[in-house]
């Protein structure tokens, strides 16, 4: 037994059960953060091999840099109803055991708990983009996160930290410094803003320099608010401001619904809606795009340096007959270079597109 999970050694504290290649925590907390202590369990499990599942009641709700980092390293989010029923809490398919949720096969069906409908009375959009800088000292970070919401007419940024609460006063000196002092392990970070918005953002060095990739949720407001479907309009033009800023690899946007707090609880989302989709200037030249065709064709928008362009592709269906339109312009590229482009964004945004 490994030392994460082998009580009699060396235990994590936070570790309830284990089983074969997986260990489970469990939490009956209404709010489950992404504390330092669940931070290094994780951490520690990932280094030997091991997946999570944190389990916990139906009441519960998890932060979104919980729900992300838990996604990012294989593990699982087990829910225990009332009568003791186990389900996940992201696609809400039974489970007969915490074991089987790490299981291939059949499913055996879907939660009743899972289909309730849940709080969604916030606008919200699902952002994720990278972006690469140089490898020099000059080199600063964070700024995308400050350009995304000065376009969307939102306060920046006011915290960083590497858990929750993100209690450090937005400085991206001492964020830059931060990452710095660490490479070149890869630095993961969240960053608050009272917008409110939620990111995750993973800085790690490359052969081409320093990527900084930034993932979460910004709230646009109550869904009834005209200044929240004005800043869904508008959400493809932080793509494009992106591009003005260091060298951007890839951006995506999905319009979604859900809790003004922007957490997570264990019942079906309302399905996300393609907003926009950022293919930077390697990308372009990578899948050997035609900038005027993809302008004429998919009405893409040309960002950034002339000489070669990231592309913005407005996805938001306008009528009936182009809701497929993120399919089209994801089937108009070679799918293997695209994975190669999407890098850990491409089940994302192909199960967005319905497959491939």
């Amino acid at each position: 037994m490994t030392a994460v999970a082998n009580r009699a050694s060396s235990p994590h504290p936070l570790v309830d059960s284990a089983g074969p290649g997986w260990v489970a925590v469990e939490t009956r907390a209404p709010l489950v953060w992404l504390g330092m202590g669940l931070v290094d369990l994780l951490a520690r499990a990932a280094g030997e091999g091991l997946q999570v599942a944190l389990v916990t009641d139906t009441r519960s709700r998890l932060t979104e840099p919980v729900r992300d980092l838990l996604e990012s390293l294989r593990g699982k989010w087990v829910v225990r109803s009332g009568d003791g029923e186990l389900y996940d809490g992201l696609d809400g398919r039974l489970l007969d055991g915490l074991g089987a949720a790490f299981a291939d096969g059949p499913w055996p069906g879907v939660a009743e708990a899972f289909l309730r409908p849940g709080p969604a009375t916030c606008g919200q959009l699902a952002v994720s983009w990278s972006m690469r800088h140089k490898a020099e000292l000059g080199t600063m970070l964070g700024g995308s996160v400050e350009t995304a919401l000065e376009t969307l007419g939102l306060p920046g940024p006011s915290g960083w930290g590497p858990h929750e609460p993100a209690t450090e006063p937005w400085d991206k000196a001492a964020l830059t410094e931060f990452a710095r002092a660490r490479a070149p392990q890869p630095t993961r970070l969240t960053v608050v803003s009272p917008a409110p918005a939620v990111l995750t953002m993973t800085v790690q060095r490359t052969v081409h320099g320093v990527e900084e990739s930034v993932t979460g949720l910004v709230g646009l407001g109550d869904s009834s608010d005209p200044a929240s479907a004005r800043r869904l309009v508008e959400a493809p033009k932080v793509l494009a401001a992106l591009c003005e800023y260091e060298m951007p690899l890839f951006g995506f946007l999905l319009a979604r619904s859900g809790a003004p707090d922007l957490t997570h609880a264990p019942r079906l989302p309302v399905a996300p809606m393609p907003v926009g989709m950022l293919i930077g200037p390697p990308g372009v030249r990578e899948l050997g795009i035609d900038v005027d065709k993809a302008q004429t064709r998919f009405e893409a928008l040309a960002a950034g340096r002339k000489r070669l362009p990231g592309l913005v592709f407005p996805l938001a269906p306008r009528s009936q007959s182009d809701v497929n339109r993120l399919a089209d312009v994801l089937a108009s590229f070679d799918p293997v270079k695209l994975r190669r482009v999407l890098g850990r964004t491409v089940d994302r945004v192909i199960g967005a597109s319905g497959g491939l």
